[in-house]
């Protein structure tokens, strides 16, 4: 199992965890939805962070997250 989130954003890598299927790939999930999945931790950790720089970036220029 793996999880990693950041709250304040919605995005977290999930795998094995209730919220996402049980098929050993790792799903990068953002506002409680599935993003999408990955069959290597370090794919899902590239789709991760660009998706967290975007937010956060948004964030900064005074847009939703």
């Amino acid at each position: 199992m793996f999880h990693q989130r950041i709250e304040g954003l919605g995005l977290s890598i999930e795998e094995g965890t209730d919220a996402v299927p049980h098929d050993g790939r790792y799903y990068v999930r953002q506002g409680g939805s599935n993003d999408r999945s990955y069959r290597t931790l370090r794919e899902a950790t590239r789709r991760y962070l660009a998706l967290k720089t975007a937010l956060a970036d948004r964030a900064s220029e005074g847009g939703a997250a």
